[in-house]
């Protein structure tokens, strides 16, 4: 499980205030927020990125907080960040999905079969060779999950990765978290009431708290006047 509890941060003034959230694995959790509630704030805390004035964190009983273990701690942690070329660092597909991989120091046997078996099963085959900057806006934030997915990580942190797509994009992401296995447990943060609703539970943080909302709250999240079908409805080209 990872999840944090009571957790407080700020500077000046308090951005997050005592809040708890846990997500299993398996589990789908959206976060909801306006801009500047702090939800992106949650999740590089979450992630051991940036570390709270006060409270706890804990990825499968593994503290952020304790060096020696840290590696393992980021292993267990994909994050996907809303623009997801924040996070490239290779010059081609194959070797950008198993760059996280070989940082964590796992057996180049192991990378090598676990590259060729993500990227089959994910349909990036035809883009082995690409830079990761040519792919589409949907292509490159399956490249980030799969990327993620290389280090076997149990969990994955995705930063509204879809603000940028057009809907043929968000079809791509849509597909791709689809494919992701049953056992590995996803934070959404959304703006997106059609993503939200996708997910297991919907949580909100609104004046520095986080508290869990039903499906028929998130009205306020949905477009006023619809000009396209909704995403579930489309095909993936």
């Amino acid at each position: 499980m990872l999840s944090c509890e009571n957790i407080n941060f700020g500077y000046d003034d308090t951005i997050l205030h005592n809040i708890s959230l846990s997500i299993a694995k398996g589990e789908k959790v959206a976060l909801l927020g306006a801009n500047g509630s702090g939800k992106t704030t949650l999740s590089l805390i979450l992630a051991g990125i940036i570390h709270p004035r006060s409270g706890n964190i804990l990825c499968d009983g593994i503290s952020p907080l304790d060096e020696s273990k840290i590696l393992d701690f980021r292993r267990r942690i994909g994050y996907v960040f809303q623009n997801p070329e924040d996070g490239f660092v290779a010059s081609d597909v194959v070797r950008e999905i198993a760059f996280g991989a070989e940082n964590f120091g796992i057996p180049a046997d192991e990378i090598r079969k676990r590259v060729d078996e993500l990227i089959k099963f994910f349909g990036l085959s035809e883009y082995a060779t690409y830079s990761p900057l040519a792919l589409s806006g949907g292509m490159k934030a399956r490249l980030a999950i799969v990327s993620a997915l290389a280090t076997n990580a149990n969990y994955i942190i995705l930063d509204e990765p879809e603000s940028f797509l057009d809907w043929r994009g968000k079809n791509l992401l849509i597909n791709s978290l689809e494919k992701i296995e049953g056992n590995t447990g996803i934070l959404h943060i959304t703006q997106s009431a059609e993503f939200a609703e996708r997910c297991d539970k919907i949580f909100i943080i609104k004046d520095k708290r986080l508290r869990q909302i039903s499906p028929d709250e998130i009205e306020p999240f949905k477009p006023a006047v619809s000009i396209e079908p909704k995403i579930s409805d489309r095909k993936v080209l």
